[in-house]
C-alpha cells in the first residue's frame, strides 16, 4: 500500500490541501478547498492515515493553485493527477467539462450530461460534481442548477461566486446566471 502525504497551503482566497503520494512518481489523489467543514476534518475522514510531507511537485502545483485562485484563468495541469481510480462515467464528465466549458462559460447539470453522451444522467452528473477529487482542475465551479441558479460548491457558495466573477461571469442582481454565459 502506497504511502499518503497531505500538504497544507494558504491561498488569498481559500486555503487548501493536497493529498499525494510519491511513488513510484509523485501523484496528486485529491484537492481538498476549504469551506463549511475544516481542511482537518475533512482529510481526517478521507484519508485518515495521511503524514504531513513536503514535496517539490506539491510545492509545484500549490504555486499554480494559487494563481489561480488569484487570477488566472487557464487550465490547470493534469499531468500529475491520480486519474486511475475514475471510471469511464466520471472521467467522461469530468474531461466534458474541462474541455467544453471554458473560462467565462457555464453549464446545466444536464447540458453537461448531455454534452458527454448521457442525455438522462443529470443527477449522476450532479453526483459527479460532489464527488471531484480535483476541483478547479475540473472546473465544476462552472455547473449550475438548468434554473439559472449557481447551485451548490462543496467549498461554499461564496468561493463559486468569486471563481465565476474571477472568470468573467456577471450574476444577475438575485445570483442567477444569465443565459448569455451558458455553453451552447
Amino acid at each position: 500500500m502506497k504511502k499518503n502525504y497531505v500538504t497544507f497551503y494558504k491561498s488569498g482566497k481559500a486555503a487548501f490541501a493536497l493529498i499525494w503520494h510519491a511513488a513510484p512518481e509523485f501523484r496528486l489523489l485529491k484537492l481538498f478547498l476549504e469551506g463549511a467543514e475544516s481542511l482537518e476534518k475533512q482529510i481526517n475522514s478521507q484519508y485518515p492515515n495521511a503524514c504531513s510531507g513536503k514535496s517539490p511537485e506539491a510545492d509545484e502545483l500549490s504555486v499554480k493553485i494559487r494563481k489561480y485562485l488569484a487570477s488566472s484563468n487557464d487550465n490547470l495541469p493534469i499531468d500529475m493527477l491520480e486519474l486511475s481510480s475514475l471510471g469511464n462515467f466520471k472521467r467522461k464528465i469530468l474531461f466534458t467539462l474541462r474541455d467544453k466549458v471554458p473560462p467565462g462559460k457555464v453549464i446545466s447539470y444536464s447540458g453537461l450530461a448531455a454534452k458527454a453522451g448521457y442525455e438522462k444522467a443529470a443527477r449522476a452528473t450532479g453526483t459527479v460534481m460532489s464527488g471531484n477529487p480535483f476541483p478547479l482542475f475540473f472546473p465544476c465551479h462552472r455547473v449550475v442548477k438548468s434554473d439559472r441558479g449557481i447551485g451548490n460548491f462543496g467549498p461554499g457558495v461564496g468561493l463559486k461566486r468569486y471563481l465565476l466573477n474571477k472568470e468573467g461571469v456577471v450574476l444577475a442582481a438575485k445570483g442567477a446566471v444569465p443565459e448569455r454565459y451558458f455553453v451552447k
